[in-house]
């Protein structure tokens, strides 16, 4: 979608029991998102430097200067992980998400509001599924599974993933996406 990861994450399918360990360890099972549950996940690790500070002998209690807080941070996406033997648009569908959170992080943002993060995932997933449907015009089943998993987007009562969608899809159909990512990117939310 005209984004490219300046890293190549393996993107690897797993069964149930193994995307429920990994999200449980990533802290990612909440319970605030959509009622199908976790379908996929970014792995990633956040790197921060830890501020310094220099002590002098004889000043007052040692110490001469602190450094400004934690301003470096360096993210690293170890895998996208995707549950095995799901149709194919709506295993595009949770990689064009999990893929948003990937680039996020490989563009080293992290600390976004979970709506505001959610509701660029789930808008980037909307998009892909909107391109393909334009593309299955010679297959109407595929086009009725397009359809239905926008809808379920569309449609989620979730206020992270649904209520994050709206408003990023709001911001979308007045904007577009490019205004709509570089206003996360510096304003940390949609506008």
């Amino acid at each position: 979608m005209g984004m490219p990861h300046p890293e190549r994450a393996p993107m690897i399918l797993v069964d149930r029991h193994t995307l429920n360990e990994y999200s449980g360890r990533e802290g990612k099972d909440t319970g605030s998102g959509p009622a199908t549950h976790v379908q996929g996940l970014c792995l990633a690790t956040v790197y921060s430097s830890v501020p310094s500070i220099v002590r002098t002998p004889g000043s007052l209690l040692g110490v001469s200067s602190i450094s400004t807080p934690i301003v470096n941070k360096r993210c690293n996406v170890s895998a996208v992980l995707v549950l095995y033997g799901l149709p194919r648009l709506f295993t595009g569908c949770i990689l064009a998400h999990e893929l948003m959170h990937a680039w996020l992080r490989m563009k080293n943002i992290t600390g976004l509001n979970l709506k505001v993060e959610e509701g660029l995932c789930q808008l980037m997933a909307y998009v892909w599924l909107d391109r393909q449907h334009g593309k299955l015009s010679k297959d109407a089943l595929q086009q009725r599974y397009a359809s239905y998993f926008s809808y379920q987007i569309r449609t989620d009562i979730s206020d992270v993933y649904g209520n994050g969608f709206r408003d990023a899809y709001e911001a979308f159909e007045m904007r577009g996406l490019t205004a709509v990512i570089n206003d996360v990117l510096s304003r940390g939310r949609f506008a």
